[in-house]
């Protein structure tokens, strides 16, 4: 089992990264100077300090690329990540879920990256939101949840890359459909939490599972 703990210091966005051993995948954790990380078979306990963030305002403010990530990099053309999230929510845009990034999967550069996550919403609502970034954030709402809990699913096949969720395992919705370029190359995928607005944020990522070569309906996630 690894378990890394931050300094208390001010978010960074810099890629201070780790090797957590202990699991069943190759994680690494990313911005370790801003999170905790304890891992364990296929469990993965992360919380995220206060002011982070993962998130390129298109209103011009500067990029936000704060919140810790553990992310493994997968070369194959066709899989699928699992995993079952359980989160407390208690500021508003508290999020926990996964993540997808191109760029430089060895020094934690950012490129184009997606995230589907459980979020705290205006509404003060858990709520399915996803994420796809480019030049600027493309930021949609999706369905509500009674409890900020929920199975995610990422799932890439040639070119195309979707998020599904799920309250059982069993039965997946589609939230987005997506590309992002630089494709071509290794990508980066695993968890995120974020606590951009309050205290720090801590959530449970179990169940954690990569399927390669297994291809899915991508609309109805079957």
């Amino acid at each position: 089992m690894t378990s890394l703990s931050s300094s208390p210091a001010s978010p960074s966005s810099r890629a201070h990264v780790a090797a957590l051993t202990g699991g069943e995948l190759a994680l690494t954790a990313f911005r370790t100077q801003n999170g905790i990380f304890t891992y364990c078979d296929d469990c993965l306990s992360m919380e995220a300090q206060p002011r982070t963030n993962y998130f390129v305002n298109p209103d011009g403010s500067p990029a936000d690329h704060s919140a810790p990530v553990a992310a493994l990099v997968i070369e194959a053309p066709v899989f699928s990540l699992y995993a079952r999230v359980r989160t407390g929510l208690g500021s508003l845009y508290d999020a926990a879920g996964l993540i997808i990034e191109t760029g430089d999967p060895a020094s934690g550069r950012v490129g184009e990256w997606g995230k589907c996550v459980i979020e705290l919403s205006p509404f003060l609502r858990p709520t399915i939101v996803s994420v796809v970034t480019r030049d600027v954030s493309d930021d949609a709402n999706g369905e509500e949840l009674h409890t900020p809990e929920a199975h995610l699913r990422l799932h890439r096949n040639g070119p195309i890359l979707a998020f599904h969720w799920s309250l059982d395992g069993a039965v997946w919705k589609l939230v987005r459909l997506f590309s992002l370029k630089g494709m071509d190359c290794p990508l980066r995928a695993g968890m995120i939490v974020q606590a951009p607005m309050g205290d720090a944020l801590g959530a449970v990522f179990s169940g954690i599972c990569l399927e390669t070569g297994v291809t899915i309906d991508l609309r109805n996630g079957e």
